[in-house]
């Protein structure tokens, strides 16, 4: 009875703890998540506009 009592304590700070790391690094995750968006949208319209952008960087490139 003790052992488990113990057992589930420690389960319960474990999770405890990593859940005030998760929130902690969540925000950073997101912000990161955010970033790969915008250069994965940057991507899609560089090749969806490869040609707009040949002619636009021989004249202003």
């Amino acid at each position: 009875m003790n052992g488990n009592y113990l057992r589930l304590l420690g389960n319960d700070l474990v999770s405890t703890v990593l859940d005030k790391v998760a929130d902690l690094y969540e925000e950073d995750i997101s912000h990161i998540e955010k970033k790969i968006n915008k250069i994965k949208n940057k991507m899609g319209l560089y090749h969806n506009n490869k040609r707009l952008y040949r002619i636009w960087f021989r004249f202003f490139g």
